[in-house]
């Protein structure tokens, strides 16, 4: 998963079970600049993609999912919550 490396990097530094701060996320795509740019663009393209199995994410966020759609669904909705004014994503 090298193409996503950057991606996952700021992922785990907000959303990583030890952190789990999509504000501070949000606060920082809401900056301009090319590494938001490039952070929203890898966004979308692993919601297409769906590159990671839920079995990876924890195994990098050290965050689990019961499977890969309930994963996809919660990047969804944090991708809704940091670009297009989407309710905050509980984590349970």
């Amino acid at each position: 998963m090298p193409s996503y490396e950057k991606w996952l990097e700021t992922m785990f530094l907000f959303c990583s079970s030890e952190v789990y701060d999509p504000n501070g996320l949000k606060s920082y795509v809401s900056r301009s600049g090319q590494p938001q740019a490039e952070f929203k663009n890898s966004y979308k393209e692993v919601l297409v993609e769906r590159p990671f199995s839920a079995e990876d994410w924890e195994r990098e966020m050290n965050f689990s999912h019961d499977n890969d759609d309930d994963l996809y669904e919660f990047l969804d909705e944090l991708y809704q919550f940091l670009f297009a004014n989407g309710a905050y994503p509980e984590w349970d």
